[in-house]
């Protein structure tokens, strides 16, 4: 399969859009949310999701600038994350936001 980045797999989630939700609406209208605080939420990492209600989940190390220039660190990497990813799924949690830390930029998960 090819794409932007060859035949790398594809890193990308399936996304609900709740359109009713007042988050939603405001983005809708032109308002930036708040930047979310993150700092206190664990971190998820393949083989050990600990069951915090809110987790963090790191981006892909070195994305996107390693897709194009290393494709076997790459390849680990969006096997990590989507290892690390449906661990998480399967425990009831969804994606719900992104924050900036001092390492990078992490999803923000909650246990529904």
């Amino acid at each position: 399969m090819g794409g932007i980045y060859g035949n790398l797999p594809t890193d990308r989630f399936e996304v609900t859009w709740r359109l009713d939700d007042p988050v939603t609406a405001a983005a809708a209208r032109g308002e930036a949310p708040a930047p979310e605080e993150s700092e206190g939420v664990p971190v998820a990492r393949p083989g050990a999701v600990p069951g915090a209600p809110r987790m963090a989940l790191p981006f892909p190390a070195g994305a996107p600038g390693i897709y194009r220039t290393d494709h076997d660190g790459t390849l680990r990497e969006r096997k990590r994350f989507a290892a690390a990813a449906r661990a998480l799924f399967a425990k009831g949690y969804e994606v719900d936001g992104v924050a900036v830390r001092d390492s990078g930029p992490v999803y923000l998960l909650t246990r529904r």
